[in-house]
């Protein structure tokens, strides 16, 4: 099934790359397809930005990436993923509380829905059981490590090479249209740490792969880069592993 942007946009209601392809998993049987699949449902998305994609919903966990297949999460996209979302906020906001001021705030949320939710924040320590109230019939919780991400069940990490795949593919995107691009045209799309991206920029820059255009006029400034070379990833040196990653 080969959709062309336009269609896309129609019929999921939205021109967000990254929801489409977490509504386009939901539509399927058993909410998984296989990899080939989607790239021939996505084939105007370069190969660059598709697999980014892929990446930024593994590490939201709304997908999981296995042999090929694709699996959405359900809980952590569409209404269940809007509900736990909404959830947290009001927990964060209230520090401590039951199921029934959750369920206050968020009526559309069945008290089995929060209770089974609570229950998963408590396995990933981020909140804990603190009490019960006086007529014994509510338990009482606490928020002990607060975030403005909703706390998530692993469901599987991306391989370091998978990672570092995703950002080639941007750099080799940026170069193809001949577009400069800064750390933070990387980091908005993918979740990797600055340390990390810093280092395989400087080994890229370091081999001749990507140059700088304009250096930093002031400590805030990014640095802004051209790629330079059209072609497969070289091979880059992860210092925390000692080792070199395919």
């Amino acid at each position: 099934m080969n959709m062309s942007r336009e269609d896309r946009d129609n019929l999921f209601g939205t021109s967000n790359i990254l929801d489409q392809m977490a509504l386009f998993l939901i539509s399927q049987p058993k909410h998984m397809a296989k990899e080939s699949y989607m790239r021939i449902v996505f084939s105007d998305v370069s190969s660059g930005m598709f697999l980014s994609s892929l990446i930024s919903l593994e590490t939201r966990g709304a997908i999981i990436r296995q042999d090929g297949i694709i699996k959405a999460v359900e809980e952590n996209i569409g209404i269940r993923g809007h509900l736990s979302d909404s959830l947290w906020k009001v927990a964060r906001m209230e520090k401590v509380f039951t199921i029934k001021v959750l369920s206050d705030y968020v009526p559309e949320a069945s008290r089995a829905f929060i209770r089974e939710l609570i229950q998963d924040w408590i396995s990933l320590g981020a909140v804990k059981k603190t009490g019960v109230l006086k007529d014994k019939r509510s338990n009482i919780f606490t928020v002990v490590k607060d975030s403005p991400i909703r706390p998530k069940k692993d469901v599987g990490w991306h391989r370091p090479s998978d990672l570092v795949d995703g950002i080639w593919g941007m750099v080799q995107d940026f170069g193809s249209r001949r577009e400069t691009f800064t750390s933070l045209d990387i980091s908005a799309r993918l979740d990797v740490s600055k340390r990390y991206l810093a280092d395989l920029l400087r080994q890229w820059r370091s081999a001749g792969y990507i140059e700088v255009v304009t250096d930093k006029r002031r400590c805030t400034d990014p640095v802004i880069y051209r790629c330079v070379y059209i072609g497969e990833r070289p091979n880059v040196e992860t210092r925390s592993r000692m080792r070199k990653e395919a």
